[in-house]
């Protein structure tokens, strides 16, 4: 809980909010931004004092000071386009890549996706009218994707359905391999990586048919990495993923990588940790790893050799935020 808490010991801990830890039952994000926001004027001076250019990005102190929390639950409804995204597995909320992309970029940059899917987080840096680039290798997600860009829009920061939008979808997605793609971009052209990599390696569903945090086998391209055999082999991939981030990328920007850890053949595999050390062995300094979990759309819990070994219901996902440093 913050420092400042201990001035207000007096408060009964039943008034504090959970999320920010001053007084007051908060009910969103915004209220605790407020709340902040009051108790620290000092913040905004701070910011203030950064030349445009300078900026990481376009945020008022509270924001910025709020988006530096490394436990980071949301709780995004799915939004229209969801159903059309999820028929070929699990999708990111569009809100979650557009915070990421309000805490690294200002407005007029160029936000980019390696592995889009079908397009959650690139939809997020569109929301905040970033220029969106991204590449993809599956041509059915590519057809997605289309889909989505005909049939929905954006209006008051939401997907909307076209007849509703009040401006159209504008990310660029090429069908290609994800390191084809960055080898083809200009050194030093872009602000902000955000993607989410295929990290189901030799995933293979057991117990239940509807288990698809993982299963991407049977969708991902023989040349994808979801198809790659072994842990190693994939952090290797990452390592290459890395330097070629690092080069695209203008000095003192920032990639943010969805993570999980897993569990296979009976052993817990930290690969959060693990693809931290391949993206800084690429060259990417490691700044930060925040701690993700979407409330509205975490499955049930799955009952895994229940009576006869503990084993984890992995519900957490890693942000690993890492930065070109010349």
């Amino acid at each position: 809980m913050p420092s400042w808490t201990g001035r207000i010991r007096s408060q009964s801990m039943s008034d504090i909010c959970s999320r920010c830890g001053l007084p007051g039952k908060h009910e969103s994000e915004s209220d605790c931004i407020s709340a902040l926001v009051k108790k620290n004027k000092l913040l905004a001076k701070t910011v203030a004092k950064f030349k445009s250019e300078e900026r990481l990005n376009d945020l008022t102190g509270a924001e910025w000071l709020f988006s530096t929390n490394t436990w980071w639950d949301t709780n995004y409804p799915m939004d229209p386009s969801h159903k059309l995204r999820s028929k070929l597995g699990s999708v990111k909320p569009p809100g979650v890549g557009a915070e990421l992309t309000r805490a690294f970029t200002q407005k007029k940059h160029i936000v980019v996706d390696t592995f889009v899917g079908t397009g959650g987080l690139l939809l997020g840096a569109d929301i905040e009218g970033r220029t969106s680039l991204g590449c993809e290798l599956n041509p059915e997600m590519i057809e997605v994707i289309e889909r989505v860009r005909d049939g929905f829009g954006f209006k008051d920061g939401n997907v909307v359905t076209r007849a509703e939008a009040d401006r159209g979808i504008t990310m660029n997605v090429e069908c290609s391999s994800c390191l084809d793609w960055m080898r083809s971009m200009e050194h030093s052209s872009v602000h902000f990586v955000m993607t989410d990599p295929p990290y189901g390696i030799a995933h293979k569903k057991k117990s239940f048919k509807d288990e698809n945090n993982f299963s991407l086998d049977e969708l991902e391209p023989d040349s994808g990495w979801g198809k790659l055999a072994t842990i190693e082999e994939f952090l290797e991939s990452m390592q290459v993923w890395a330097s070629e981030a690092r080069r695209i990328l203008k000095n003192n920007r920032y990639v943010a990588v969805f993570m999980s850890d897993r569990y296979m053949s009976g052993r817990y595999i930290n690969l959060g940790a693990r693809v931290q050390d391949a993206l800084e062995d690429g060259g990417l300094v490691p700044k930060a790893v925040r701690v993700w979990r979407n409330k509205s759309s975490e499955s049930r819990l799955r009952p895994y050799a229940i009576g006869s070994a503990y084993v984890p219901n992995i519900k957490h996902q890693y942000v690993l935020i890492h930065r070109r440093e010349d």
